[in-house]
């Protein structure tokens, strides 16, 4: 009896706790910077040190799911084509990027810091 009496009352003051602990909170905002956007293709990359056959199983293991059709109904929902291209052509593609608003950046007076 008594332990049902003692869990009945930790349950009931469970919520004042975490009220308590929310309270304290702070107020301030906080900035936080993150480079590039969670689920972004960012999360398709590996180091460039990684071994070439490593990197083609993974690309392999990629395709292989990305042509499922869970797979294939999730990517018609999304606002942007998702782009399959092999490791060299995805590494020529970025660099093309950078390259691009790098000259982008340069030409609006922007300059790394």
């Amino acid at each position: 009896m008594m332990k049902k009496l003692a869990t009945a009352l930790l349950l009931a003051l469970a919520p004042l706790v975490a009220f308590s602990q929310a309270a304290s909170f702070p107020t301030k905002p906080i900035r936080i910077v993150v480079p590039f956007n969670a689920g972004s293709g960012a999360s398709f990359f590996v180091h460039a040190e990684t071994p070439d056959d490593v990197t083609n199983k993974l690309y392999e293991g990629f395709r292989k799911v990305m042509a499922s059709p869970e797979a294939k109904a999730y990517q018609a929902t999304l606002p942007a084509m998702l782009m399959d291209l092999s490791p060299p052509e995805m590494r020529a593609f970025v660099s093309a990027e950078y390259e691009r608003f790098k000259r982008i950046a340069h030409s609006a007076g922007i300059e790394a810091r």
